[in-house]
């Protein structure tokens, strides 16, 4: 039987759109558990994604979570050891009992680039969600690219001259100016492993067999429209790839050379 794995990376932004997706997956009646830590589980009163399962494991800093760490660094550091090892404990414990359901695939947020090394291992497909909106994404993307220049800082002193410079317009990216791209694109920003992880997330797109987003299409239409990846797909149809056998699918698409093109939600 299919049974997704959703593992969020372990901050509210993130986590709350991977809940919802999880919900929906579940009430489509396939089997989904989210991952949550052992500190969130014990002091937020748990994370509520019914119909979805929820499972705690260890990020490293079970006691105090991020405000115990040393540095954002630091937390990063040991959230990535310590939870690829607790993933791979869950995986591997669920594949000895399939009594309690072993997982066919794990969803992942696109900035924990540990997870895939992790599902792969235990020959279960591993597929990105970006939790945040298309334009964003578009932005990290091209920007990573190459594609997508910021604008110079506006010269000091020198009034209106005309307009503060603004990026090209891009595959449904309007014009913008500096004040209006994401911090991280600023050498690092003020986190920059956080803003690596933004910057990276999309360096297996076109390997990939999915790519999920989250969006509200009729806010942002126009991005939605250029997708990164090849083409555009449903939750429906991707509730139909993950019960048709979604880890059976991926390992013939790795025997065969080629891990698929990318596609999205």
């Amino acid at each position: 039987m299919a049974h997704v794995l959703v593992v969020p990376f372990p901050a509210q932004g993130h986590t709350n759109p991977m809940v919802q997706f999880a919900r929906r997956l579940a009430s489509k009646g396939v089997a989904t558990t989210l991952v949550t830590t052992r500190f969130v589980a014990r002091t937020a009163g748990g994370v509520d994604a019914r119909p979805a399962a929820v499972e705690a494991i260890s990020d490293g800093h079970d006691e105090g979570g991020l405000a115990s760490a040393a540095s954002v660094a630091e937390y990063l550091e040991r959230q990535a050891a310590a939870m690829a090892g607790s993933l791979a404990a869950l995986i591997e414990a669920r594949a000895a009992s399939p009594g309690q359901g072993r997982f066919t695939c794990v969803v992942y947020d696109s900035y924990e680039r540990w997870v895939p090394p992790v599902a792969r291992r235990a020959g279960l497909p591993a597929v990105p969600f970006s939790t945040q909106s298309c334009a964003v994404s578009a932005v990290y993307y091209h920007f990573s690219q190459g594609r997508l220049a910021v604008p110079p800082p506006a010269a000091d002193g020198g009034g209106d001259c005309g307009g503060a410079a603004r990026s090209k317009a891009i595959e449904g990216l309007p014009e913008m100016e500096r004040s209006e791209f994401p911090s991280s694109v600023f050498d690092g920003g003020p986190y920059p492993m956080i803003a690596e992880s933004a910057l990276k997330q999309f360096a297996h797109e076109g390997k990939d067999d999915w790519m999920l987003f989250n969006s509200f299409e009729e806010l942002e239409s126009e991005v939605s429209e250029q997708k990164i990846g090849s083409s555009d797909r449903s939750l429906d149809e991707f509730v139909e790839f993950v019960r048709a056998g979604a880890a059976e699918k991926w390992k013939a698409l790795v025997l065969e050379g080629s891990e698929g093109a990318g596609s999205e939600m």
